[in-house]
């Protein structure tokens, strides 16, 4: 939120901006003419809400990676209206002003009850989540007339009712099946708040707030006194005529997802329900991995390359840089610091600590023969030949040797 020039934002509490560079905000800027645009006032808290020292960086060049330029710890606005980052600490809370510009306000991007930022479903009358006018809008609570039914009212003292709509309305003494009726002993505890609109028997929607008093008729248009058993016509769950409950809505006998009786709406892999099923064009669009495959675990690197793991980024961290790793591990180094005396990285094999490195023996000389290292004589010479004869003396001459 914030003023034309000024923003303040904070993330949700237990969430945390990830340190690194990174794109904060993407803004609708209407530049001053000739102008330069950029921050000031920064303030930028962390996971603690403590403030974090930031500095200001002035974005005057052309360049798409503005990562590859931007210090750590820098903040600003860049030419293409994107706020750029590059912090060693987490963010929580943010706040700066916007100068030689001023920001065109959007919609705020909120979750919708999908849990999609930015997305546009609500929550129907029904209480069902949905895009708006889609074509199962309000279907789930509604009746034939499109009156949406809620819940019914209650009796004064709290109770559920125990009357229920009929399915049918009773005229001129006679029930559905015929049979006159003398008196209606069903007792009314409380009565709803309405009684939904229904099929009748010959196909209309009556009753409810149609003000449609049901048909004598079946559907396949048999008068009252012409019904023999099983019963009368009526449709079924699936638009057919006939008097055989055991075949109702034979090729799908429940409601589909938008509330549709032998309807094609299906629930994908995404727990999203579509209109046809497989054939609706964002059928499992919506938990696809950047590979295309759905529930799938691969993601967009740091690089910008699916499933890359990152391996495109150079021993500094740099995507696509140039320095690499020496053969002693060391980023950018000359393998001075695994060569032996022989200026052999870890030696002839190659393996760091394998043991066949040369070294430099106390005489300076250079192999990897432990074995013929020079030893001292008993002057303390290393490689001297002076040696003590039987009467004690140290010397290097053997004529005076007693």
């Amino acid at each position: 939120n914030g003023s034309n020039n000024h923003l303040r934002g904070y993330t949700h509490p237990g969430i945390t901006i990830d340190p690194g560079c990174g794109t904060l905000l993407d803004l609708n800027l209407s530049i001053i003419v000739d102008s330069l645009a950029s921050t000031s006032d920064i303030m930028i808290s962390d996971s603690l809400g403590e403030q974090i020292t930031v500095e200001n960086y002035d974005f005057d060049i052309n360049v798409t990676d503005y990562c590859s330029y931007i210090p750590e710890n820098h903040f600003g606005l860049n030419n293409n209206g994107s706020i750029i980052y590059n912090l060693t600490q987490a963010i929580s809370g943010f706040e700066f002003t916007i100068n030689n510009a001023s920001i065109v306000h959007k919609v705020p991007c909120t979750l919708d009850c999908f849990g999609e930022w930015g997305g546009n479903a609500i929550l129907d009358d029904c209480g069902v989540c949905r895009q708006p006018n889609s074509s199962g809008w309000n279907m789930s609570c509604s009746d034939c007339n499109g009156d949406i039914i809620l819940d019914i009212e209650l009796c004064e003292d709290g109770s559920e009712p125990t009357y229920e709509c009929p399915s049918v309305t009773i005229i001129d003494d006679f029930d559905i099946a015929g049979n006159e009726i003398d008196s209606y002993d069903g007792t009314e505890v409380c009565s709803p708040i309405q009684c939904p609109a229904y099929i009748d028997a010959c196909g209309v929607c009556a009753g409810g707030l149609t003000g449609q008093t049901a048909c004598l008729r079946d559907c396949d248009n048999n008068p009252i006194w012409q019904w023999s058993e099983p019963g009368p016509y009526f449709f079924d769950d699936c638009g057919v005529c006939d008097n055989d409950p055991e075949n109702d809505c034979e090729y799908q006998s429940e409601l589909d997802c938008i509330g549709v009786w032998g309807g094609g709406a299906m629930i994908d892999e995404c727990g999203m329900c579509y209109e046809g099923g497989p054939n609706h064009p964002e059928w499992n669009s919506l938990c696809k991995d950047c590979m295309g495959i759905v529930n799938g675990t691969a993601v967009i690197d740091d690089c910008g390359i699916c499933n890359g793991f990152n391996e495109n980024k150079d021993c500094t961290g740099l995507c696509f840089g140039n320095s690499y790793r020496d053969e002693c591990n060391v980023c950018n180094g000359d393998n001075s610091t695994c060569s032996d005396c022989n200026g052999i990285p870890n030696g002839p094999d190659g393996e760091p600590g394998s043991g066949d490195e040369a070294k430099l023996d106390m005489c300076g000389i250079c192999d990897n023969d432990s074995e013929n290292d020079c030893i001292q004589d008993c002057l303390g010479d290393w490689g001297g030949s002076a040696i003590e004869d039987q009467c004690g003396v140290c010397d290097a001459n053997p004529a005076n040797d007693c």
